[in-house]
């Protein structure tokens, strides 16, 4: 065997391993995220008193997506406050984007304004933070850190 390839040999066992991190790293993200989530809503159910309900609606013409899709929102409602909040793994301007589009169809198919469009998130990218801030959402790094009044 030639040393060309036994490198490329080394190259495809290498590149087999990282996807299989990279799978098993994403599968225990979304096992993590989700019970993460659960935690959140009880905790921000017995802290504030608040309602806390999770829906699920389809978008049957795409304005969210570009294409019909599921949208999953939560929403605390308190003394006539509606507060649309999400748990993200990280804030970019691509997921502030979805986020605030999420919300904007909920207004148009309830007839009801936001009060308050809230993102808890560990990891901020730069752009992520000034997206969020041209379009009123607040981010916060800690649920601990959100008031609800």
């Amino acid at each position: 065997m030639s040393y060309n390839q036994l490198k490329e040999i080394k190259n495809i066992r290498r590149d087999y391993d990282d996807s299989n991190l990279i799978a098993l790293y994403l599968t225990f993200d979304l096992e993590v995220e989700e019970n993460c989530h659960q935690a959140l809503k009880e905790i921000l159910a017995e802290s504030f008193d608040v309602e806390n309900v999770s829906i699920t609606e389809y978008d049957e013409i795409g304005e969210v997506f570009g294409l019909p899709e599921q949208i999953e929102l939560d929403i605390i409602i308190k003394n006539n406050l509606l507060i649309i909040w999400e748990m993200q793994a990280w804030v970019d301007k691509v997921s502030v984007y979805m986020f605030d589009g999420k919300v904007r169809f909920y207004e148009k198919r309830y007839h009801q304004t936001v009060n308050r469009k809230i993102i808890i998130s560990a990891v901020v990218y730069p752009k992520g933070q000034e997206i969020s801030q041209k379009l009123g959402i607040e981010i916060y790094h800690c649920a601990r850190d959100v008031v609800v009044s």
